[in-house]
């Protein structure tokens, strides 16, 4: 009689081989749950970020557009053909060193703004 057929007999004799067969397909059934759980996580994430890419993508067309256009005016306004896009340019300029310098605080404000996101959808 090997070791494998002496277990076998104990546990059937206890009758722990059904709590055991019970709790190993619970266990099974579990981490199934969790799998199909987390594909669908990743799928909505996937989708939603699919979504903004395709806005983020829609917002740049516009601002490059109204960009230009802004400069044309200004051209037009001081009768120069390069003055205008100097403007514009400078402006973002402006914008990108406004970023540069609070880009900690914008960091630590989107850091925030995310935990209190995935805090609201554990609830």
């Amino acid at each position: 009689m090997g070791i494998d057929q002496i277990k076998d007999s104990i546990l059937r004799f206890l009758k722990l081989d059904g709590i055991l067969k019970s709790a190993t397909g619970y266990l099974e059934a579990r981490v199934e749950l969790l799998k199909l759980e987390i594909r669908e996580d990743v799928a909505k994430a996937l989708a939603r970020m699919m979504v903004y890419a395709v806005m983020l993508f829609a917002g740049t067309l516009v601002v490059v557009f109204f960009s230009i256009g802004v400069a044309q005016f200004i051209n037009g306004q001081l009768a120069s053909s390069y003055a205008g896009y100097l403007v514009v340019s400078g402006f973002y300029l402006v914008l990108l060193l406004g970023i540069y310098l609070l880009r900690t605080r914008l960091y630590i404000r989107m850091e925030r703004h995310f935990i209190d996101l995935s805090k609201h959808k554990d609830q």
